[in-house]
């Protein structure tokens, strides 16, 4: 399907997001402040150019699909600065993560992202490193 053709919403995508933690989702009202302060917007290069987290919220309340890319899904640092600024209090990085979820258990992560997602979920560090040792490559 090329980004030209029409997606086709499914409400029961949207439905299952909430069933798994993202309780949030609908009450996202578009506003963009959360695009507005996310740390991407600061960053060149083609992966800040493709994620755009008011965008992978819209895609999720409506059950469309595209935010299974890799420069989408595994963009967001979860840092939590959108749900900071949300007027109605929706945490756009909870819903990703349920996302990220939602792909783990569909088994549609690419093998190279496996050990990845793997260290993100038992270490909470995409390094395979301690929790603590998270933010060392920003050094």
């Amino acid at each position: 399907m090329s980004d030209k053709e029409p997606k086709i919403p499914m409400p029961e995508l949207a439905d299952a997001v909430v069933e798994m933690g993202g309780e949030t989702l609908h009450d996202c009202m578009q506003c963009g402040l959360c695009f507005a302060v996310c740390p991407w917007r600061k960053v060149e290069g083609d992966i800040s150019e493709q994620f755009n987290i008011r965008q992978v919220q819209h895609m999720a309340q409506l059950g469309v699909d595209g935010y299974e890319s890799d420069n989408v899904i595994l963009a967001c640092t979860t840092c939590g600065i959108c749900k900071l600024r949300c007027p109605r209090g929706v945490d756009p990085a909870g819903n990703v993560r349920t996302l990220r979820s939602m792909i783990m258990e569909g088994e549609s992560v690419r093998p190279q992202f496996r050990p990845i997602l793997g260290s993100l979920r038992n270490d909470g560090n995409p390094w395979s490193g301690a929790r603590s040792a998270r933010f060392d490559w920003a050094a």
